[in-house]
């Protein structure tokens, strides 16, 4: 299950040896002997984080570059400088891209690997993943690269308007990857956990979900409605779930339908800007009504 993901991902290299370079001159970033790196200054142009926090700092000459490492970087006082957290420092040898991600995941000077992740254990906090890109840093505007951070992680909001007489007492989400690695080549996430979306509660009426960008075909994606009188089985239509993008869905148990929303405001994301469908389709399923019985849905 793979979607597009948006240009604030750099192609990250593989990890080679330098001869001739020490780790004073070079621990992901370019060595600066011979004139050849510049030292680069990186500071959160749009958001203030708490000083202390790791965040993952890494540069791309294209494809083939097979220089680049994962570097960690320290939020300064300010809330906005980052430095290395190794006395090294990153230099720029010429035209770059520099992506920055949070929260820093591996080791410094090591290559990454990042995951994108929706699901938690119980009492786990989730831990939205925070993406920036910089295009065309040169070594003369490496000297202060702002970074502008939106979140990757979406929301899906689903509201059951319910006949009269019944009360929905579980909902289940099938279909929906809840992690996923992001490939820094190819510019996409694959989705590597498929993991239901479950909870109970009385006359549930709406919920929202946390999901990873993915793109489902229509029918990959099911609803079931636990109620007290039947059980709905509804296959959702087809969708595509953008970066810190909202979703809303209305299921009318009524008459069968499905209605998408796309929407850029009123969320507990900051849009992005990035651009997404806000034309509102109407979709007609059919949802499958049987006498109540054991569901087999189990608790999660």
């Amino acid at each position: 299950m793979k979607t597009r993901i948006f240009s604030y991902i750099a192609a990250f290299g593989l990890a080679i040896a330098l001869n001739g370079c020490s780790n004073d001159d070079y621990l992901g970033g370019h060595y600066s002997t011979d004139g050849a790196g510049v030292e680069i200054n990186v500071v959160s142009a749009n958001k203030s984080w708490d000083q202390g926090l790791h965040i993952g700092i890494s540069n791309t000459y294209g494809f083939s570059d097979a220089t680049t490492r994962n570097r960690d970087f320290i939020v300064s006082e300010d809330g906005k400088t980052l430095t290395p957290y190794s006395a090294t420092p990153f230099y720029v040898k010429g035209t770059t891209s520099i992506l920055a991600y949070y929260p820093f995941i591996g080791e410094d000077g090591a290559e990454p690997s990042l995951v994108l992740n929706s699901y938690t254990e119980e009492g786990e906090e989730l831990t939205d993943f925070f993406l920036a890109k910089a295009d065309n840093v040169t070594k003369e505007s490496a000297k202060q690269v702002n970074l502008n951070f939106y979140p990757t992680l979406s929301t899906l909001t689903v509201t059951i308007n319910i006949p009269a007489g019944e009360n929905v007492t579980k909902y289940v989400v099938s279909g929906l990857a809840r992690r996923g690695r992001i490939d820094p080549y190819e510019l996409t996430i694959t989705g590597e956990d498929v993991i239901d979306y479950s909870a109970t509660g009385n006359n549930i009426s709406n919920f929202t979900l946390t999901v990873i960008p993915q793109t489902l075909a229509e029918g990959e994606m099911t609803l079931t409605l636990k109620g007290v009188k039947r059980i709905y089985n509804i296959s959702m239509p087809a969708l595509t779930i953008e970066p810190n993008s909202v979703c809303e869905a209305t299921v009318n148990l009524q008459d069968g339908s499905v209605t998408y929303e796309f929407v850029n405001n009123g969320s507990i994301w900051t849009d992005s800007g990035l651009g997404f469908d806000s034309t509102v389709p109407q979709y007609d399923v059919n949802p499958e009504a049987v006498p109540w019985g054991d569901s087999g849905l189990g608790n999660k």
